[in-house]
């Protein structure tokens, strides 16, 4: 399964989306954050921060998921890092 997720914040340097390709039955969350992870560190730009992705959670349209969240196809999602302010 081919799953598009949307880049923000932090995130942005990588691109606007990046696709990851699943190979399990029924992915969760918890596949794609490692399915995530793997595709960044393949970019020319390259991906360090682990903290970064660990304290970031994914979304769909309507919600935060949770890791155990099953991921549906043709649906896009998005990482959000943690942001703060004042």
């Amino acid at each position: 399964m081919i799953i598009s997720v949307k880049l923000f914040g932090a995130f942005r340097p990588f691109g606007q989306q990046i696709d990851v390709t699943l190979n399990t039955d029924s992915p969760k969350v918890s596949d794609l954050r490692i399915a995530f992870k793997q595709a960044l560190k393949q970019l020319p730009q390259g991906f360090d921060n682990d903290a970064l992705l660990q304290s970031s959670r994914f979304a769909d349209e309507q919600s935060v998921l949770a890791e155990s969240a099953k991921l549906k196809s043709e649906t896009v999602y998005a990482i959000l890092p943690p942001v703060s302010g004042g």
